[in-house]
């Protein structure tokens, strides 16, 4: 606290600064940190706030980034003025005011939060940090490539999802311990057959989503799908050939064939 006491001597009058010290307030309402809040979208989100025992809370000013959010002011129920449109019928705040849920998250609510917070012998600022996540579909394993021979087969296995932003890890299992080398989405398993299940799980920081297959009937798709293309050409083949040989004779002038 800052105040100003004026120099005894009048006639050259100083202003001096005097600093009183006291006691600095350190519980949860403190300036602080970020808290960091991590939701899926279509979640609700609460921003928690505390004041100093003793002390009566006046209003809160959010903002999110540089723009403001809403104004709140306590009540029975509060009064709540929304700044922003895009949050209009999803902020909501109890009796006490010392709180914002946000409901109905999307992607786009993700982003910095700020409450500053004024009570009857204070002020301080609280910091949110919140992540918001789609929920992660079930994904799809597909088989890409494999060969056997000599007694061990060689898979190669993707696994693939609609896009759902950044930080999406993926994990490969499998019941049984068996030769596998794994880089990110895709996935190369030696083994004596086909004869296995595969487990892919993707995950983002909100949630996750797995599926299991049964290698033998990936693979057997492709092993379908490759014989069909073998065959269509096949038969494009034989069409060409028989073409080429009737094609002479139907060139043939009309007499030439009544002479033969």
């Amino acid at each position: 606290m800052l105040s100003f006491v004026m120099g005894v001597d009048l006639s050259h009058p100083k202003c001096y600064f005097v600093h009183f010290q006291g006691a600095a307030w350190s519980g949860a309402g403190a300036d602080a940190a970020p808290t960091e809040l991590v939701r899926t979208a279509g979640e609700t989100v609460t921003f928690p706030l505390e004041i100093p025992a003793g002390e009566t809370l006046d209003n809160v000013a959010w903002t999110i980034g540089t723009e403001g959010l809403a104004t709140v002011l306590p009540g029975d129920p509060p009064s709540v003025v929304v700044s922003d449109r895009n949050y209009r019928g999803r902020l909501h705040v109890p009796n006490a005011g010392l709180a914002l849920h946000i409901t109905d998250l999307r992607p786009e609510d993700e982003g910095s939060y700020t409450a500053k917070v004024n009570t009857d012998k204070s002020q301080f600022t609280r910091l949110f940090t919140l992540r918001v996540y789609e929920r992660l579909p079930q994904p799809m394993i597909y088989c890409d490539a494999q060969s056997c021979a000599n007694g061990l087969c060689n898979i190669t296995l993707s696994c693939t999802i609609p896009s759902r932003g950044n930080n999406m890890t993926y994990h490969w299992s499998t019941p049984q311990p068996l030769s596998m080398t794994a880089q990110g989405s895709i996935v190369i398993i030696s083994h004596p057959d086909l004869l296995i299940n595969v487990t892919c799980t993707v995950q983002n920081p909100a949630s996750s989503s797995s599926t299991t297959a049964y290698v033998m009937a990936l693979c057997a798709g492709n092993f379908l799908h490759i014989s069909l293309l073998f065959f269509f050409f096949k038969v494009q083949d034989i069409h060409r050939s028989i073409h080429k040989v009737k094609s002479p004779i139907s060139k043939l002038p009309c007499s030439d064939l009544l002479r033969q």
